[in-house]
């Protein structure tokens, strides 16, 4: 009886292990593929923000991106993480 108890709670513990190692990944690929995807949807959005309205400074999702608007490109700069995009012509 005790025997089958320790297995019973070692089971359990190896699924409790397998569990968090999981999650653990889940956080690992969130913050190495889907975070910089989210910057760059976030300075596209950023920079037609900038265009529509002619504003220098735009915030979204409250972080504050500088827009530089040149005649063949916009680069746009967060200015708490310095990621910065250029995002030029599609057609010419």
């Amino acid at each position: 009886m005790k025997g089958l108890m320790i297995a019973e709670h070692l089971a359990a513990i190896s699924v409790f292990a397998l569990a968090i190692v999981w999650l653990s990944g889940i956080v690992t690929y969130s913050q190495t593929q889907l975070a910089p995807l989210r910057l760059q949807a976030e300075a596209y959005q950023a920079a037609n923000t900038a265009l529509v309205t002619g504003d220098k400074q735009v915030v979204i999702a409250g972080i504050t991106w500088q827009v530089e608007v040149s005649d063949n490109a916009v680069k746009v700069v967060n200015t708490a993480t310095q990621y910065t995009q250029t995002l030029g012509r599609d057609a010419d």
